[in-house]
């Protein structure tokens, strides 16, 4: 009824507002006609503060913002604009697309990313996008609302009439719980979705990246090798062009990420043994290991099922994770991987589950949470998308990725994945 209830106000409302906020006075007006056009209420402002000042006034559904203007930036913008109307959606518009702009993106919980120039097929889709985002997170809000009061209202009336119920104790208990467990599982639910909205965005801007970077640099790579191999061994310009090479080989590395993280490829579902790809995985980091006089502890179960997984996505994963704990511990210290077969008490079914746990730096509490996000890094040299990866991967295969960590006391990666996949259940 809430759901209905609110999408009953949708309709009715009258257009939405959305916030047009670009220093090129042309680009402002042609956007704000073409809004103007598809039944939107645009309203243009020229810089930040003129921004500002009419988000104090009125309320805007969506705001499209260029990032580089005079005075206060795009970004500083959406600091200030989302203290007034924190449910407003925001696209970012530029000219200047760059990995360190869309990490401070995604930061800001930023919907889309258009770069100019742009066509208006490309900015039709993201509106109605946005907008569409913005009345699921709405209509999520409201029925978060209305379900925290039914619940504090079914306490009260249960509070109330203990004395006169109490031979129906146990069944006004069990609505209790049940209305927790509802409460908890759609409040996971609205986190999810918040979640996945950023995945997309980001996934968006990738693309474009990726593109933009991918056939300049194998030019650069691929001279600066030619230049390389004219100078003699005793030639001191050798040295800039090693630093050159090494460079470009980062590079190369996270515009592979990037690609991968946009354009995910269709899982190769083979019988794989789990413990070969980690022992593959741990002879690939032995040199690596020594040098950094880790010592490598394994807990294997004994007897280790083979399940239905892509091979080598799965790699990635496992390298991603040994090579993250590796980092953490640059002077010494124990990696232990473990595995172990069980029966989930919920769903009936076996899982094998695997961890990583290390005895490095750890992690800050108020980074836990955000090590998933696409883009968040704590690595000087790191695009941040790793772990993201990672988690899609494993989600892909209807597993979880889970991290617990403490500062000082090392790390611990868990992975869960199902021995037979939840598709071929029931089919034999």
């Amino acid at each position: 009824e809430c759901l209905s209830g609110f999408r009953k106000e949708v309709n009715n409302m009258a257009k939405e507002k959305i916030l047009v906020v670009d220093d090129e006075k042309d680009a402002r007006e042609t956007i704000c006609e073409f809004l103007k056009e598809e039944g939107y209420e645009p309203v243009g402002a020229r810089d930040g503060e003129e921004a500002l000042e009419k988000t104090k006034k009125e309320v805007f559904d969506l705001a499209l913002i260029d990032l580089k203007m005079p005075g206060m930036d795009g970004l500083q913008l959406i600091r200030r604009i989302k203290k007034f109307n924190p449910d407003i959606q925001i696209v970012i518009i530029t000219g200047y697309p760059s990995l360190e702009s869309a990490r401070e993106a995604m930061r800001e919980e930023v919907y889309d990313y258009i770069a100019k120039p742009f066509g208006t097929g490309e900015l039709k889709s993201t509106v109605k996008r946005s907008l569409e985002k913005r009345q699921l997170v709405m209509a999520n809000k409201k029925l978060m609302e209305g379900l925290k009061r039914t619940k504090a209202d079914l306490g009260r009336r249960v509070k109330e009439r203990t004395n006169e119920l109490e031979e129906s104790k146990d069944e006004s208990e069990t609505l209790l719980t049940e209305l927790d467990e509802a409460y908890k599982e759609l409040k996971g639910t609205q986190d999810e979705l918040v979640r996945r909205e950023k995945l997309i965005a980001a996934g968006g801007l990738a693309a474009g990246v990726a593109h933009e970077i991918r056939n300049p640099l194998s030019i650069i790579g691929m001279s600066v090798q030619y230049l390389h191999s004219k100078f003699k061994e005793d030639d001191p310009r050798r040295e800039f062009t090693e630093a050159i090479i090494d460079k470009v080989e980062k590079l190369d590395k996270v515009t592979k990420e990037l690609i991968d993280y946009a354009r995910p490829r269709k899982l190769n579902l083979q019988k794989r043994n789990i413990h070969k790809i980690l022992n593959r995985i741990l002879h690939l980091s032995k040199h690596k290991c020594d040098a950094q006089k880790i010592k490598i502890v394994k807990r294997y179960a004994k007897s280790m099922p083979r399940i239905r997984i892509d091979d080598d996505l799965i790699e990635q994963v496992f390298l991603n994770l040994v090579s993250n704990a590796l980092w953490a511990m640059p002077d010494s210290g124990v990696l232990k991987i473990s595995t172990r077969i069980y029966t989930n008490k919920d769903t009936k079914q076996r899982e094998v589950k695997i961890g990583f746990r290390d005895t490095g730096c750890g992690i800050p509490e108020k980074e836990i949470n955000k090590i998933f996000d696409p883009f968040f890094t704590s690595k000087s040299d790191g695009s941040g998308l790793g772990l993201s990866i990672a988690q899609r991967i494993i989600e892909d295969h209807k597993g979880s990725i889970d991290v617990e960590s403490e500062v000082k006391n090392g790390t611990t990666f868990t992975i869960v994945l199902p021995v037979k996949r939840q598709e071929e259940r029931g089919t034999r």
